[in-house]
């Protein structure tokens, strides 16, 4: 009987593979770095968010450039009545400008 000998991968199969393997790789990697770029905007907007609410909770009116994460921001706080209203902005990694408002409600002005 004929038997077929078998040598391990041929010149194409190997090609092939290769070209399969750079394909994907050509694909995989924009979409990581862009996975990449949105979470550390995530990252930037909490840092913001969190920094206006712990100014907030101090109760003061304010207006100023701040830095936060190594980011410049300008945050104002402005009273209205019995609230806070204030608002961060600063510019984003595509350099696109960002805000974030919150308002502070409670005892604001009152005596206690």
């Amino acid at each position: 009987m004929f038997r077929k000998q078998n040598n391990g991968f041929m010149l194409m199969d190997t090609i092939i593979s290769v070209t399969l393997l750079f394909t994907c790789i050509l694909f995989l990697v924009p979409g990581i770095v862009q996975i990449r770029i949105e979470q550390e905007r995530w990252v930037i907007k909490n840092e913001m968010l969190t920094y206006l609410n712990q100014q907030l909770k101090v109760k003061e009116p304010m207006e100023g450039k701040v830095k936060v994460r190594n980011k410049a921001a300008h945050i104002y706080i402005q009273e209205n009545g019995n609230t806070l209203h204030g608002c961060i902005t600063w510019t984003t990694i595509k350099d696109e400008e960002d805000s974030i408002c919150l308002i502070g409600a409670g005892d604001y002005g009152t005596a206690r």
